[in-house]
């Protein structure tokens, strides 16, 4: 809110048009760098086509759903606390490493595992590789779950908008 706060003093922008402008504008940039990246990739004989581009594109759009759900509801809670920035970033920094971005989720212990599938990250990744790979069978991918922690971060994000619009900071 904060980063586009000079136009929000037109009345007829509101603060959900920024938050959905931005995330068009960063969802289209994402995908054409992906795009120009698997095709560079496939050109130059470094990587096959993806096996099931459709896995892949669906795997995208929830990996948008679930930004605009944690943007959204962090935009509300940052906008209540300034220093809620610095506590995002203490909580999502360890994410990064337990997503499965370096290791493949079945190659660890089940009893670990038990608790990394429930990482929404993770999932994204595992149906990323599920899509790109033609034989690749994740042990973890739970798509019902993906969708249903979306549409739940979309919700409350959108809600807290709605419910504390006139207690920003």
């Amino acid at each position: 809110f904060t980063a586009n706060q000079a136009l929000l003093t037109y009345p007829p922008i509101k603060a959900v048009d920024t938050l959905l402008a931005r995330f068009v504008l960063i969802s289209l940039t994402y995908l054409i760098i992906n795009s120009i990246f698997v095709i560079a990739l496939v050109w130059f004989n470094l990587a096959d086509w993806p096996a099931h581009p459709h896995h892949l594109m669906l795997a995208f759009l929830c990996t948008a759903g679930i930004g605009l759900g944690m943007g959204t509801l962090n935009a509300v809670i940052s906008s209540m606390f300034n220093s809620w920035q610095h506590i995002n970033q203490i909580i999502n920094r360890p994410l990064f490493f337990i997503s499965g971005i370096f290791y493949l989720p079945s190659a660890l212990p089940s009893n670990v595992l038990n608790v990394l599938k429930w990482n929404p990250v993770m999932q994204l990744i595992e149906w990323m590789r599920t899509g790109y790979y033609p034989d690749y069978n994740s042990i973890v991918l739970d798509i019902e779950y993906i969708c249903i922690i979306m549409i739940v971060l979309i919700f409350l994000g959108l809600t807290g908008e709605r419910l504390f619009r006139h207690r920003r900071i």
